[in-house]
């Protein structure tokens, strides 16, 4: 059972309760697949995902979405991701790796709190 939503507004309260003020708030969605369950009243399990996305985008966080496997779509990853250009197709481990190890240089511009000692 896969529930994309539920992942986001779980994180999305995380941030709202104990979220550093002033930090540059991320999210990234790994995923191999589709919401599966939870769709929220009178809406698809798409337009689900959607609305939580929407939300947690709303409250200044930015969302990253990878998807890898044949179960999922990029044009689903890029309405879930803050803007296209953050959402990717990876094939393996390996290009998620570099993947990763891209976004890790374009997002953390600055030392971690206590690191200037």
């Amino acid at each position: 059972k896969t529930s994309i939503s539920d992942g986001f507004n779980r994180t999305g309260q995380l941030f709202a309760d104990s979220g550093r003020p002033g930090a540059t708030k991320i999210v990234m969605l790994l995923t191999d697949g589709k919401q599966s369950v939870d769709a929220a009243p009178g809406k698809t399990l798409l337009e689900t995902v959607f609305d939580a996305a929407a939300r947690i985008k709303e409250s200044g966080v930015t969302v990253f979405a990878s998807g890898f496997g044949d179960k999922v779509a990029l044009t689903t990853l890029q309405m879930i991701a803050t803007d296209p250009s953050k959402a990717n197709l990876v094939q393996n481990i390996s290009e998620l790796t570099s993947y990763l190890g891209e976004l890790q240089a374009d997002i953390c511009t600055e030392s971690p709190p206590g690191a200037h000692r």
